[in-house]
């Protein structure tokens, strides 16, 4: 199984690469290389991924909507995507604040897949299943 790290890097990287394309997405990394935020160290600096975007991107003050949020919104889109969850763009959380409350419910999750479940009818199991089916039908939603 996927850690979520490897999934939020995954999802970073496809979201960069078709925004920007191979050539200035290589850019993008080696900038934030340079800033001390590579690719492989984003999930434990997501505050100075948040910031160093916004820095070679742009989001002014006269910005309604800068560049960079506009990337990390679709970065959190597809990321709920991937975990089944809602995304609610209402939300005024940083990036940063976002991915660590999806990092929460994909724990949860794999926590939850990892009981055995042993016999139906015992009040633990029932329970266990209870929420499993809360999960898997959208009971969760990210970023609320």
């Amino acid at each position: 199984m996927e850690s979520f790290d490897e999934l939020l890097l995954r999802v970073i990287d496809t979201t960069i690469r078709y925004t920007f394309e191979d050539t200035n997405a290589e850019i993008i990394y080696g900038y934030l290389e340079r800033k001390g935020c590579g690719l492989h160290e984003i999930p434990t600096k997501l505050n100075v991924f948040s910031e160093e975007l916004r820095n070679i991107l742009g989001s002014s003050p006269g910005q309604l909507l800068g560049v960079a949020q506009i990337l990390e919104e679709a970065i959190l889109e597809l990321l709920c995507a991937e975990l089944k969850t809602e995304f609610d763009r209402r939300n005024p959380a940083s990036f940063a604040d976002q991915v660590k409350k999806l990092r929460g419910i994909y724990n949860n999750r794999r926590d939850t897949f990892a009981q055995p479940i042993y016999k139906s009818g015992s009040q633990e199991n029932d329970s266990t299943l209870a929420q499993l089916s809360l999960q898997t039908k959208g009971g969760e939603s990210c970023c609320k």
